[in-house]
């Protein structure tokens, strides 16, 4: 069985993975790995994820608006 994606509890804050497909590919695994219903991505805030109806932060810095911008729209097409 996988183990579950640290969160926020653990205190522990890792960095940012590379800006574009990499982060948001990153950002969802690690929802899934930890059983989230869905993630929440806002720029200058930390990746939350739903867990069980309640949100619980990923273990990485706030991110900033360029990178949030830059990663959303390298998963979409013209």
């Amino acid at each position: 069985m996988k183990a579950k994606a640290a969160v926020a509890d653990s205190g522990e804050t890792k960095p940012l993975p590379p800006v574009g497909l990499e982060l948001v590919h990153q950002l969802l695994r690690d929802a899934r790995d930890a059983g989230a219903s869905d993630p929440h991505l806002k720029a200058g805030m930390s990746s939350v994820v739903r867990v069980h109806g309640a949100l619980r932060e990923l273990p990485y810095p706030p991110l900033p608006p360029e990178v949030c911008e830059a990663s959303l729209l390298a998963v979409l097409d013209e």
